[in-house]
Formats: C-alpha cells, sequence, structure tokens
C-alpha cells in the first residue's frame, strides 16, 4: 500500500481482527454486545457478519482507495438495519445497537481515508490545470501533434 495514509494498515487490521473474533466466537462476541449468546440465530447472524467483515478487509486490501466508498455503503447500510433491528426487536436492541455505532465508525474510517492515493497521482475530482507537471506533459504532446501544428491552432 505504497503512499497509504500511516492509519489505513490499522483501520484494515482493526476490521479483519473484528470479522476474525466474530467468526472464531461468536457466542463470545454476542454476549459482550448484549445480545443473547444462547440463541443459536445470534451465533450464525454473528458469524455472516464477522465473515463480511474479513471479506471487506481483503477488498480493501486489495482494492485500495477504490474500495473505500463502496466499503463506506456496505457498512452505512448494515448501519440502518441495526437501527432497524433495534427499533422492533427489544431483545437485540442493545447488541444491534452496538454493533451500529461499530458500523458508523468504520463509515466514518472509509470515508476519511478514501482519498488516499500515490503521491504525484491526480485527484480524478481535480482538474488537471491544478497539477502542472500533468498540463505541461498534456501541452508538449499538443504541441507536438502533427494535426494541430498544420491547422495553426498552436
Amino acid at each position: 500500500m505504497r503512499g497509504a495514509h500511516p492509519a489505513v494498515p490499522v483501520q484494515i487490521a482493526v476490521r479483519a481482527g473484528w470479522g476474525a473474533a466474530l467468526v472464531i466466537a461468536p457466542a463470545r462476541m454476542l454476549g459482550a454486545l448484549g445480545g443473547d449468546a444462547s440463541a443459536p440465530i445470534g451465533r450464525r447472524t454473528v458469524r455472516v457478519l464477522g465473515g463480511r467483515q474479513l471479506v471487506q478487509a481483503a477488498a480493501e486490501l486489495l482494492g485500495g482507495p477504490v474500495a473505500r466508498t463502496p466499503a463506506a455503503v456496505v457498512d452505512a447500510s448494515h448501519a440502518v438495519s441495526c437501527l432497524g433491528v433495534a427499533a422492533v426487536d427489544r431483545r437485540w436492541r442493545r447488541a444491534a445497537l452496538t454493533d451500529a455505532v461499530a458500523a458508523a465508525g468504520f463509515v466514518w474510517s472509509d470515508l476519511r481515508f478514501r482519498r488516499t492515493r500515490d503521491p504525484g497521482e491526480p485527484d480524478c475530482r481535480t482538474p488537471d490545470l491544478l497539477f502542472p507537471r500533468r498540463r505541461d506533459e498534456l501541452a508538449v504532446t499538443a504541441r507536438d501533434h502533427p494535426d494541430l501544428r498544420s491547422s495553426g491552432s498552436l
């Protein structure tokens, strides 16, 4: 992850660790979140969500900055679904709200570091005019292009 913000590997490691904990010890994690650790449906759900976190961590590691915005959308959707569960099911309310807060933290982190790019790489949302090196390269290319030279436009 050349050129990445120093916090990005930490954020990915936190996501991977969170996912691994959910997969490896779903009952313990569910109990810590305030859910019913004895409910099989809760343990299965936590294990599936942990798997999603692991896949998402791998996607962010391999995809770099491009993967962060989609990751934020997935996390935001998860946070909203947790709020829905908290609103309708009192038994799972505390666990759902705790997980919504964790998902919101991942959303913040994904959005905070989504603009990370290699040094010298222009930001695709910024006009080339703000990057003189790139602008100068384009000017040389245009000046040397035979069609533009013969038309007298340069």
